[in-house]
């Protein structure tokens, strides 16, 4: 790769760069890799050192990778589609990837960055499935699926949880409103405002209504959704300003509304979940790390 000094390549410290990448944390990739932390660890100092540049800062705990980590993860895809030819020859003959995922990511987000997977990989067979969050975690839980993703938390023997995105609340806003001229807004800037809410399931709705008492605000709310996408359709017929998650909406063409950060420390997570006990086929491993760092490139990730 260019930037090695003395042409020097190691691919096990390319591996690990990969695995940190996906996982976040050098725990989560040496489990990954069957290794130990140290040796992740070691092996992402030595190449940060070879290439002399920062490829992770550190965050509340977790690895961002800075945009040089990003260019060289593009840049090594052509080098492990190789490897995963001269390993994998005659599995990856019939090689498929199996998705579920709840409705909130299948009809528009997963489907973008399947058919952008697929222009890699034009021979493989991708299913999608859309389901509840009970029988995501039944079907991963029996193998049944590689990979699952959704917004809901939960938790189910012999499946494995990880979060993939966290992003902060945000406002679709009517994109006549006079808020809509705002690049960001304020709890102050709600008040008086008529406001669609998600129903209370949802425990963003009660922190936002605290966040309402601690600001002394009064605002007028209209209406009550289950689900984020209805609740901007409402404010896209003018109705109000809707408190959403913008993560995928955001990346979505919404006629009628435009959506900005809202400044409150409300987030929304997404969630992977993969079988605990079975190692995930390299498809599933090469979709992973592209769905996070797709997650994390999204103007409203926190």
């Amino acid at each position: 790769m260019a930037g090695a000094k003395n042409g020097y390549h190691s691919v096990q410290e390319y591996r690990a760069l990969r695995a940190v990448l996906t996982d976040g944390t050098t725990a989560g990739a040496a489990r990954l890799l069957g290794r130990s932390q140290p040796s992740v660890s070691r092996d992402l100092a030595k190449l940060e050192e070879r290439l002399g540049t920062l490829l992770f800062e550190r965050e509340s705990g977790r690895l961002v990778p800075t945009q040089e980590a990003v260019s060289l993860d593009a840049r090594l895809d052509s080098l492990f589609s190789a490897l995963d030819e001269l390993e994998n020859v005659s599995a990856k003959k019939n090689e498929q990837l199996r998705i579920i995922s709840s409705d909130t990511y299948a009809h528009e987000f997963l489907p973008r960055l399947i058919s952008g997977f697929q222009e890699n990989h034009p021979n493989m067979l991708i299913t999608l499935e859309v389901a509840g969050a009970e029988v995501l975690l039944k079907e991963i839980s029996a193998g049944n699926f590689d990979i699952g993703v959704s917004n809901v938390e939960q938790t189910r023997a012999g499946v494995k949880i990880s979060t993939f995105s966290t992003n902060s609340a945000a406002c679709a806003i009517p994109e006549k409103h006079k808020l809509s001229k705002k690049k960001v807004i304020s709890m102050c800037d709600l008040n008086g405002q008529r406001i669609i809410l998600p129903t209370y399931p949802h425990i963003q709705r009660s922190l936002f209504e605290r966040h309402i008492t601690e600001s002394g605000i009064e605002v007028d709310i209209i209406a009550e959704s289950s689900t984020f996408q209805s609740a901007v359709r409402f404010a896209s017929f003018n109705s109000g300003i809707a408190i959403i998650n913008p993560f995928p909406l955001s990346h979505s063409l919404i006629e009628g509304v435009v959506i900005r950060r809202l400044t409150a420390n409300i987030v929304y997570n997404g969630y992977v979940f993969t079988p605990q006990e079975n190692k995930l086929p390299w498809a599933a491993r090469a979709f992973l790390r592209i769905l996070k760092l797709y997650a994390k490139s999204n103007e409203f990730s926190a």
